[in-house]
C-alpha cells in the first residue's frame, strides 16, 4: 500500500489543525486514558521463562535458586525452606556448600562462613583467617587460598571442630606460582581444581581427608558444561569423544568412545552417561535457557533415549549417585527432576520438585495491519527467537484479539539492524523483506497460511528492499549502480512478471495503480495494466515531498524544508486539503477517508471525506515509533504497540467507501484438462467481504455451477474446475458468469461483475469434434467415401473442415458422445453387413476406417431404420443410442457403458411407424437433458423431452407443414454460438438451411447457409 508513519526528525509541538484549513472542533472521543468505544487490547502474550539453578544437593535434600524466591532447601519428598529470599544465583562455584546437607553462605563483610545444616537445624560460623580468600565449601570444610596468585598461592582447609575451633591445614601439591579457577565439580571428599602455571593448564584432585592435591596425568580439554563428577567418576567430552575415569584411581588412564551431538555432560548414573543435546526448533543455543532436551547414553554402546524433553543450566549430583536435573516437558511444566540407577540397568527419572518459573512478555519489535489482519514480529523470552505472529482481529464491528497463529521463525541476523520489512498486501499476503543484498535478505511473499521462509519474489535479480506493495503488485528497489541509480521493478506476485521499471521513487500501490515520484514535489499515476502515465499531481512549489500514502481516492502528503505542511489530496474531487501548514506536523497514517495522527499524547483521527475536515480524539496516542502503529485502510482500524507489547485496536469511526473493485485477473479462456487444472479468476476488493457467489452458466442462460464463499479478505478467489454440481465435467465452450459479493460492513450496496469464460478441457460438447469450442460439427458422406467434418465456428455457417477418406457409400454414420472417457467425440458406423463399430478418432482428427475402434456387433443392425443419439438420455452423463426398428416402428434405447460400449436395448416406444424422420437434437429446451423430433407423414415437427431417466415424455408439436421438402434434418448442436442446439436441413434442390433453437423447444425462421450439397450421399 505504500503507507508509512510520518516522523518528525525533532520533537514537534503540539499542532492546532484549525490553524490549517480551518478543521470543525475537536470533539472528545474519551477522556485521557480512557478506552474509547468499540476498541479492544490485544494482551501481550507471555512465556514462562525458566531460572533454576542447582546448587548443592545432600542426602536428604538439594539447595537450588529460583527466580524471584531465591535460594530454596528442597527435600526429596519436594518440601520446600525458604534459606535466603535475596540469595543469587551462583552458577558455576561451590561457595553454598556440596554433597551434604550444609548449606554454606559466606558473608563477604564479615569474613565469615556461615555453616547451616538443614537436616538438625544446626548452624555454626567459621570466620576466616586473616589473609584468607573464600574459594569454597566442601561439606563443612572451608578451603580457603593465601598468597599471590601467580607467585606464592597455597591452599587451606579450615575444619571446624564440634568444640567451633577451627584447624587450618595447608594443602600439599600445590606447584609454586599457579593460578587457580573457581570449580564446580566437587563433593563432600573433594574438589576438581584447574590451575596454571606459566602458559601450561593442569588438572587436579583435591583430597579432602588427605589434604592434598594430586596433579592429573592428563588433560582435560573440556570444561564447566562438558565436563562433570558424579559420585564415582569423572566424565567430559571433548571433540566427538567421551572420556571416563573412576574416582578410585583418577591418575589411570581415562577410558575414551565415541559420542556426538554432545551441548552437556549433566552426569553418571550407574553406567549411564547423562547428556544435553540442543534442539534449534526451541530457540537460540545457550545452556542458560531450555532448549536442550536430556538424553541417556549407555556406556555399552546401546541406544540412548530422551529421559527429559527440555532442560537449562546444570545438573547436581547426588551423594548416592543420582542426579538432579532441572527441566520438564516445556517451560510451563519446569521442575526438578532426579534420575536414577534402575534394577538390571539403565536409568529412571522422577519429578521431586515444582519450579513456577516467572511469565515475561514477548517483545513486539514491529506490527502491520489490513483486512483485519494483525502481523506482528515477536521476540520469545524463553527461547530468544523472533518470530512472525498473525491474528484475527475481525472484519466487521468492534475488533477482537484473535487467535495468535506462529507464522515461523525470523533470523534477524539476516535483516540488519533495523529489522525485517513487514508489507501487508490487503489480500492475507505478507511481503517479509530486510535492507541490503545478502540471499537472506532478499523479498519473500507468505501466502495467507504460509510460514516463514515464505517464497522468494524474483530470484533472478538482486535487490536492496522491497519498497511498497498492493493486491498482486510489489515494487522492489535494486541497490544503487555506479552512478548512484536505482531501479525499482513493480512484480507481479502471481505470475512473477515485470509490469513496470522506473529509476524514480515508487512512492505508493493502489489496485493497478502506482504513485511514481515526478520532480521534487509531485506524484504521476502509473496503469499498471498498460504502462501508461496518467494524472500529475503537484503538492505546490517548494515542496521537497517527503513521504506520501495511498488508500483508494485518497493521497497523504507530507513536504519538508521549504514548504513544510502535512496534508489530503482527493484524487475525484482533484480537492486538496492542507492540515498543517509549517513544520509542526506529527506522526500520521491515512486510512480510507481519514488520517489519524497524534496531537499532544492523544490519537486524532481526521475525517477529510466532506468540505471541511473534522476532527475527534481516539483516546492516548500510543504509538513507540514506525514500526509501532498503524492504520487498517480496509477497516478503519487503529493499531498500536503499547509499552507493554500489548496492542490497542481502536475504530477510528470513519465508515469505509462502499464495496469496489480494486483489480481482477479474470481469464476469458481456460483449459481445465479434465477437471485436474481450473478456472482461477480474482477480485480484489477495498474491504472485506460478507459473501460471494460466483454463477456459472450457459448462453442459453442456465446455470451449471454455483461456487459460494463466507467472509473474504481483500479477496475472492473462487476456483472452478469444470464440473457441475454433481461432480461431472460440462461440455466445453463458452459460459457466462455473474459475480455477486456484500460488504461485510452492510456500508453500500452488492458488487456485482459478470463476463464469460471459454472452457476448454472440459468434457466434450454434444456434436463438437473440433476445435473443442462447443460448437456443432456436421458430418458429411460424399460419393467418393469421404467422411467429413464440416466445422461449426459459431457464426451460423460451416467455414473448414477435415475428410477421412476409404469408406464405402452405403455406411450410416452416428455422431455420438464420449464413449471410452477421453473427452472426445466418438462416431458410430454401420456397415451394410450389418455390423457397428464406435471409432475412437481422438478430438479434432479425420475418422478413417484405420480409425481405433470397438466392435458393438458384427451384424445385426440393419434391422434399424432409425440409428441417431439426441445426447445424454438416461442421466448418467454419457451419450445414448435411440435406434427405430424398420418392421415394427418399436423404437429402443441402448445407454452407453462405463466400459465404452452399449448396453442392451430397452423397448421405450412402439409403432413409430407414422414417422418418416426420427432424429436426436440435443437438449431442445435447457432441462440437460437430449431430445428427438419426429416428423410424421402430414410434414408436422413434434419434440418429444427427454426425461433424464431413460425415456421420453408426450410429444409436444413444434411447427405444422414443416419441412416437405427436406431430404435430410439433422440436429447439429450450436451452430451460432447463443449456447441453444439448432438444426440443419438439406432440400431437395441440394440447399443447406438453419433453424436457429430458441432454448425453449421450438426454433425460428430457416437461414440458408449453403448450396450445392445435392452431392453428399449422407448427413449425419
Amino acid at each position: 500500500m505504500g503507507r508509512r508513519a510520518l516522523v518528525r526528525g525533532a520533537t514537534a509541538v503540539a499542532v492546532s489543525f484549525a490553524l490549517a484549513v480551518g478543521i470543525g472542533s475537536l470533539s472528545a472521543g474519551s477522556a485521557h486514558g480512557e478506552p474509547v468505544a468499540g476498541e479492544v487490547v490485544v494482551p501481550a502474550t507471555t512465556s514462562a521463562v525458566p531460572w533454576t539453578s542447582l546448587l548443592s544437593a545432600g542426602p536428604s535434600g538439594f539447595l537450588r535458586y529460583e527466580q524471584g524466591r531465591g535460594h530454596l532447601w528442597t527435600s526429596y519428598a519436594g518440601a520446600d525452606t525458604v534459606v535466603d529470599a535475596s540469595g543469587w544465583d551462583s552458577y558455576g562455584t561451590t561457595a553454598s556448600g556440596a554433597g551434604t546437607d550444609v548449606v554454606a553462605r559466606y558473608d563477604q563483610s564479615a569474613r565469615t562462613v556461615t555453616l547451616r545444616d538443614m537436616t538438625s537445624g544446626e548452624v555454626r560460623e567459621v570466620a576466616l583467617p586473616e589473609g584468607h580468600t573464600y574459594y569454597s565449601t566442601l561439606g563443612s570444610t572451608v578451603v580457603t587460598t593465601t598468597g599471590k596468585p601467580g607467585t606464592d598461592t597455597v591452599l587451606h582447609l579450615l575444619d571446624l571442630g564440634e568444640d567451633g575451633s577451627v584447624a587450618d591445614r595447608t594443602v600439599t601439591g600445590l606447584p609454586a606460582g599457579s593460578y587457580l579457577w573457581h570449580s564446580s565439580l566437587s563433593d563432600a571428599r573433594g574438589q576438581i581444581v584447574r590451575y596454571r602455571t606459566g602458559d601450561d593448564e593442569f588438572t587436579g584432585w583435591l583430597d579432602v581427608a588427605q589434604g592434598r592435591l594430586t596433579t592429573l596425568p592428563y588433560a582435560v580439554q573440556a570444561w564447566y558444561s562438558l565436563v562433570a563428577l558424579s559420585s564415582t567418576h569423572l566424565v567430559w567430552w571433548h571433540d566427538g569423544t567421551l572420556f571416563t575415569v573412576s574416582r578410585q584411581d583418577l591418575t589411570a588412564t581415562p577410558t575414551s568412545r565415541p559420542l556426538t551431538n554432545v551441548e552437556q555432560v549433566l552426569g553418571l548414573v550407574g553406567d549411564t552417561v547423562i547428556v544435553s543435546r540442543y534442539d534449534a526448533s526451541y530457540g537460540r543455543n545457550s545452556t542458560h535457557l531450555p532448549v536442550s532436551r536430556v538424553d541417556a547414553v549407555p556406556l555399552d554402546g546401546s541406544a540412548s533415549r530422551t529421559i527429559l524433553a527440555r532442560t537449562s543450566r546444570q545438573a547436581m549430583p547426588t551423594p548416592d549417585g543420582g542426579l538432579l536435573i532441572p527441566g520438564g516437558a516445556d517451560p510451563d511444566q519446569w521442575g526438578v527432576w532426579l534420575v536414577e540407577s534402575a534394577q538390571g540397568g539403565g536409568v529412571t527419572v522422577r519429578r521431586v520438585a515444582d519450579a513456577d518459573p516467572k511469565r515475561a512478555a514477548h517483545t513486539v519489535s514491529r506490527l502491520t495491519l489490513a483486512q483485519g489482519r494483525l502481523t506482528t514480529v515477536e521476540e520469545d523470552p524463553a527461547g530468544e527467537w523472533t518470530y512472525l505472529h498473525s491474528r484475527d482481529t475481525g472484519a466487521t464491528g468492534s475488533p477482537t484479539a484473535g487467535t495468535r497463529v506462529n507464522r515461523g521463525r525470523l533470523d534477524l541476523l539476516h535483516y540488519g539492524q533495523g529489522g525485517p520489512r513487514l508489507l501487508d498486501t490487503g489480500d492475507g499476503r505478507t511481503i517479509v523483506s530486510g535492507y541490503g543484498t545478502e540471499a537472506e535478505a532478499q523479498p519473500r511473499v507468505l501466502g495467507p497460511a504460509q510460514s516463514m521462509p515464505g517464497t522468494r519474489i524474483d530470484s533472478s535479480r538482486v535487490y536492496q528492499t522491497a519498497a511498497t506493495a498492493s493486491g498482486r503488485f510489489a515494487a522492489l528497489s535494486g541497490p544503487w549502480d555506479s552512478a548512484g541509480v536505482v531501479q525499482t521493478r513493480i512484480v507481479d506476485l502471481d505470475s512473477g512478471r515485470t509490469v513496470y521499471t522506473t529509476t524514480e521513487q515508487v512512492r505508493a500501490l493502489w489496485g493497478t495503480t502506482a504513485w511514481v515520484s515526478s520532480g521534487k514535489n509531485g506524484v504521476v499515476a502509473v496503469d499498471l495494466l498498460t504502462g501508461r502515465e496518467g494524472e500529475f499531481v503537484s503538492f505546490g512549489r517548494g515542496c521537497l515531498l517527503n513521504d506520501f500514502q495511498a488508500v483508494g481516492r485518497w493521497l497523504l502528503w507530507n513536504c519538508v524544508l521549504d514548504s513544510e505542511g502535512l496534508g489530503v489530496y482527493d484524487t475525484v474531487t482533484k480537492r486538496n486539503q492542507t492540515l498543517v501548514s509549517g513544520p509542526d506536523w506529527e506522526q500520521a497514517q491515512l486510512g480510507d477517508g481519514f488520517v489519524a495522527t497524534a496531537e499532544a499524547g492523544q490519537l486524532k483521527v481526521i475525517d477529510v471525506r466532506g468540505e471541511t475536515p473534522v476532527a475527534h480524539t481516539a483516546g492516548n496516542f500510543e504509538g513507540l515509533g514506525l514500526q509501532s502503529w498503524d492504520v487498517d485502510p480496509y477497516t478503519g482500524v487503529i493499531a498500536q504497540l503499547r509499552s507493554d507489547h500489548s496492542v490497542r485496536l481502536t475504530p477510528s469511526g470513519v465508515p469505509v467507501s462502499p464495496l469496489v473493485q480494486r483489480d481482477a485477473t479474470v481469464a476469458a479462456s481456460a483449459d481445465v484438462k479434465g477437471g485436474a487444472a481450473a478456472w482461477s479468476p480474482k477480485w480484489w476488493l477495498n474491504k472485506p467481504a460478507a459473501s460471494w457467489k460466483l454463477v456459472i452458466g450457459t448462453k442459453a442462460g442456465t446455470a451449471v455451477r454455483t461456487l459460494t464463499g463466507g467472509q473474504a479478505r481483500g479477496v475472492v478467489a473462487p476456483v472452478w474446475n469444470g464440473k457441475d454440481g454433481a461432480g461431472r465435467l460440462v461440455p466445453n465452450g463458452a459460459y457466462t458468469w455473474t459475480l455477486t459479493v456484500t460488504p461485510a460492513d452492510g456500508q453500500g450496496a452488492a458488487l456485482t461483475k459478470s463476463g464469460s469464460v471459454k472452457l476448454t478441457g472440459a468434457a466434450a460438447a454434444w456434436r463438437d469434434f473440433v476445435g473443442a469450442d462447443g460448437f456443432g460439427e456436421l458430418l458429411t458422406l460424399n460419393g467418393s467415401g469421404g467422411l467429413t467434418y464440416q466445422y461449426g465456428t459459431g457464426n451460423g455457417t460451416f467455414t473448414g473442415k477435415t475428410t477421412g477418406s476409404g469408406w464405402p457409400t452405403t455406411v450410416k454414420a452416428v455422431p455420438f458422445g464420449d464413449l471410452n472417457g477421453d473427452r472426445c467425440n466418438d462416431v458410430l458406423v454401420r456397415f451394410s453387413n450389418g455390423a457397428l463399430r464406435a471409432y475412437r478418432p481422438g478430438c479434432g482428427k479425420a475418422v478413417t476406417p484405420s480409425t481405433a475402434y470397438t466392435s458393438l456387433g458384427t451384424s445385426g443392425w440393419t434391422q434399424y431404420d432409425v440409428l441417431t443419439s439426441p445426447g445424454d438420455v438416461s442421466g448418467d452423463g454419457r451419450a445414448d443410442l435411440v435406434a427405430r426398428q424398420a418392421s415394427t416402428g418399436d423404437v429402443y434405447l441402448y445407454k452407453a457403458t462405463s466400459t465404452g460400449k452399449l448396453a442392451t436395448r430397452v423397448k421405450i416406444a412402439s409403432k413409430w411407424t407414422g414417422y418418416k424422420k426420427v432424429l436426436g437434437a440435443g437438449d431442445l429446451n435447457g432441462d440437460g437433458h437430449g431430445d428427438l423430433l419426429a416428423q410424421d407423414k402430414s410434414n408436422e415437427l413434434w419434440r418429444y423431452d427427454g426425461t433424464g431417466a431413460g425415456g421420453f415424455k408426450a410429444r409436444v408439436k413444434v411447427f405444422n407443414d414443416w419441412g416437405a421438402s427436406y431430404t435430410t434434418v439433422v440436429g447439429v448442436g450450436d451452430l451460432t454460438g447463443d449456447g441453444r442446439a439448432d438444426l440443419v436441413s438439406r432440400d431437395t434442390s441440394g440447399n443447406a438451411w438453419r433453424n436457429n433453437g430458441d432454448g425453449k423447444g421450438s426454433f425460428g425462421g430457416r437461414t440458408r447457409i449453403a448450396t450445392g450439397w445435392q452431392g453428399y450421399k449422407g448427413l449425419f
